[in-house]
């Protein structure tokens, strides 16, 4: 390569580290069936800033106890698998602590919009080149249908959840032109999860609006979400056959049967399974599940078959894996980076958090940079100029 051109890609290269705007790269998954797999940039940078600086965050110690207890739980569930992923989760969490929460709110900003020129690139690409995967897929069950496009991830729902937290932090920034591009780009994936944050956002807009403290309100929406495990378990136990099965294919995509197969897990293993290991213990349960909702509704409900399927739902997914102890811990963390955001002067960031929030329900997160974007984001903008947070 010529001096010349060398010395361009290494300004090029430092620019973009220093500015942090390769995390605009790591949602890059798979994207036109590509497997980019940039993702897993994600715990060899934690390790590599760990090992430069060891200290760590308070409210990072706490979610660092899930991977821990995991390993605790290996003992009893030995998993080669388990062992790896949660290794991979621990370097994640330190990538989260060392790198995002040292982010200033100038180039969190520049990262969210590079992650929208690149949704809209790939957008572009899928539209005219390749169409959309899906013409037509019906919403909630009703006549009102999308055409679906897989997106800048790669995978049409974790495309939407990406999308619409970079369209809500920036329009929580007044950046509205990157934000309408990233809500156009959101939309094309025909996610009804995109939809729902979308309508959960509008509705919190016009009620941040009126005159009194809040406070009440958002801590009890918050822990409606984490109880979200338990709705779902009384309403298989309770629905009349017909209303279970309209929600089961109709509005969830078979998601519920997915949750009380995980029920029957949990309840055999109130203590979690480990990290990694639900999707590989849960196949009994979802044979006996069936049987049984046959035996009390009369049901003959459709299935995946002859495998397992992972939780589709963040809360199901903690709670299945790391038991309670590990969902105590998880609300512990949520809790403690929410704190200060319940005064009424911060009270305008749940227009953020609980649209996001709302898509725990329906996706596994572990290993997706928003997940943990919208935990920085909290601290960024409530901790200003970068002071210490502990």
């Amino acid at each position: 390569m010529p001096n010349g051109l060398a010395s361009v890609f290494k300004a090029i290269k430092n620019k973009l580290y220093k500015e942090r705007l390769f995390i605009s790269l790591l949602p890059l998954k798979h994207p036109l069936s590509i497997p980019l797999n940039l993702h897993v940039l994600m715990p060899v940078w934690g390790g590599l800033e760990f090992a430069i600086n060891r200290s760590l965050h308070k409210t990072t110690l706490i979610l660092l106890l899930l991977p821990f207890y995991s390993f605790v739980l290996n003992f009893f569930y030995f998993s080669e698998e388990s062992l790896l992923r949660t290794t991979q989760l621990i370097f994640i969490i330190l990538f989260y602590d060392k790198v995002l929460l040292n982010l200033s709110k100038k180039d969190f900003k520049k990262i969210l919009r590079g992650m929208v020129i690149l949704a809209i690139i790939f957008a572009v690409i899928e539209i005219f080149v390749f169409g959309p995967y899906n013409k037509g897929r019906a919403i909630f069950g009703g006549g009102f249908s999308l055409p679906r496009f897989h997106g800048v991830v790669g995978e049409t729902n974790f495309t939407a959840f990406l999308l619409l937290g970079t369209c809500l932090m920036l329009c929580y920034w007044k950046d509205w032109w990157f934000s309408l591009c990233a809500f156009f780009a959101g939309f094309l994936t025909g996610s009804r999860m995109f939809l729902l944050g979308t309508f959960v956002f509008v509705f919190l807009s016009i009620f941040q609006k009126l005159k009194f403290n809040k406070r009440y309100f958002y801590f009890l929406a918050i822990l409606s979400l984490f109880l979200s495990p338990v709705f779902y378990f009384l309403i298989e136990k309770y629905s009349s056959g017909d209303f279970y099965y309209m929600l089961n294919k109709d509005i969830s995509s078979h998601r519920m049967e997915i949750y009380g197969a995980y029920s029957e897990l949990f309840m055999d293993n109130p203590f979690g399974v480990g990290y990694f290991q639900g999707r590989e213990r849960m196949y009994p349960y979802y044979e006996n599940f069936f049987a049984k909702l046959d035996e009390i509704h009369g049901m003959n409900l459709w299935h995946s078959g002859k495998h397992s399927e992972e939780q589709h739902s963040h809360f199901v997914q903690v709670l299945t894996e790391f038991g309670f102890l590990g969902y105590i811990t998880f609300f512990w963390f949520v809790a403690r980076v929410l704190n200060d955001a319940f005064s009424p002067k911060n009270q305008r960031i749940f227009l953020v958090v609980l649209p996001l929030m709302t898509c725990f329900m329906f996706l596994n997160l572990f290993h997706e940079v928003m997940f943990y974007m919208m935990f920085a984001f909290i601290v960024v903008e409530i901790y200003e100029k970068n002071e210490v947070y502990s």
